[in-house]
């Protein structure tokens, strides 16, 4: 796998479904409306626009340390919460 994840992208997920791509979309918009505007934003430049942490914080007018911070909020919060629903998906299995 090359380090920024190429690779894993250009390979498609062989359990992906329609369905199943579908409701993934719905958990993961869940999950980001539980952020804040500010961690929504931060995550949307540095990921999916794939800014720097220097150009996402001139862009925002705010300190580099600030979007690193708001960046590690809200994939703590991502992966808390992400954590929980799986939780609670296999107690009902059981």
């Amino acid at each position: 796998m090359t380090t920024d994840g190429r690779l894993a992208r250009a390979i498609p997920d062989a359990h992906a479904t329609p369905a199943r791509s579908t409701e993934q979309a719905r958990v993961l918009a869940q999950l980001l409306n539980g952020l804040t505007a500010d961690e929504r934003t931060v995550l949307t430049l540095r990921i999916v626009a794939r800014r720097s942490i220097e150009e996402t914080a001139q862009q925002l007018g705010t300190s580099p340390a600030a979007v690193r911070l708001a960046q590690h909020d809200a994939l703590d919060q991502l992966r808390r919460e992400l954590r929980e629903r799986l939780r609670r998906r296999d107690e009902r299995r059981s």
